[in-house]
């Protein structure tokens, strides 16, 4: 009820001079979720109309009723089940990988220049290779994805990803039970299992990275290969 009565309250497409979009108000709806009250549904929506659509469908799925929509998920108690996080290896990196969410979420931020303090010594700062700026042409896209693959600034990269995100998601008062991890990965679940500091996990991720990429690139070769389940 909260969230439609807030959607109700915004100005409609075109009559505000600037339109809000998604992300305004999912971080303004966050936010209002830290004063108190239980998470009741998640809409997955692409405008505001969309938006208000899946609300009034949440209302009616809250009421019980039944609705099917793949957009639209409420829950009723308490979840059941067991919740795994998988930490990702070297090849998941990508520039401008979770751009927005640095934007919005000082977690991520705080992991970034925690990582960056132990990764002197790259072609460029560290927020600089996750984020860099636009690129015109497929020359510049490909430059800039090389300079992020590098072992070194690879797997710092990863990490400080792997670690705002886990940042937030305990802010958000979700925790695991069980951990996993995909190649580097594996030293990150480590880390939040507990085997591991932050601080150690963040020496040991840049001298590994480090001690990777002074092979050389004649060493062999790693291919990431996206397929189907099946």
């Amino acid at each position: 009820d909260r969230a439609a009565a807030y959607l109700e309250s915004l100005p409609r497409h075109g009559e505000a001079p600037a339109p809000l979009t998604l992300r305004d108000l999912a971080y303004v709806a966050a936010v209002e979720a830290r004063q108190g009250g239980r998470v009741r549904a998640a809409l997955v929506s692409a405008s505001a109309q969309d938006l208000r659509r899946g609300i009034a469908r949440a209302k009616m799925a809250a009421a019980g009723d039944t609705v099917s929509d793949p957009g639209v998920y409420v829950g009723h108690g308490d979840a059941d089940g067991a919740m795994a996080w998988l930490f990702p290896g070297q090849g998941s990196q990508y520039p401008g990988m979770a751009r927005e969410l640095a934007a919005y979420l000082p977690e991520v931020r705080a992991a970034v220049s925690a990582a960056a303090a132990h990764t002197a010594g790259l072609a460029a700062p560290l927020d600089h290779l996750l984020w860099p700026p636009a690129a015109y042409s497929d020359d510049a896209r490909h430059a800039q994805r090389q300079r992020l693959a590098n072992t070194a600034a690879a797997q710092p990269a990863i990490c400080a990803m792997s670690c705002g995100l886990v940042d937030l998601l305990r802010r958000l008062r979700l925790a695991p039970s069980a951990l996993a991890g995909h190649s580097y990965g594996e030293f990150v679940a480590l880390h939040v299992a507990g085997a591991l500091d932050r601080e150690s996990l963040l020496r040991l991720t840049a001298a590994r990275g480090r001690a990777m990429a002074s092979v050389g690139p004649d060493a062999g070769t790693m291919a990431a290969v996206a397929r189907s389940r099946e």
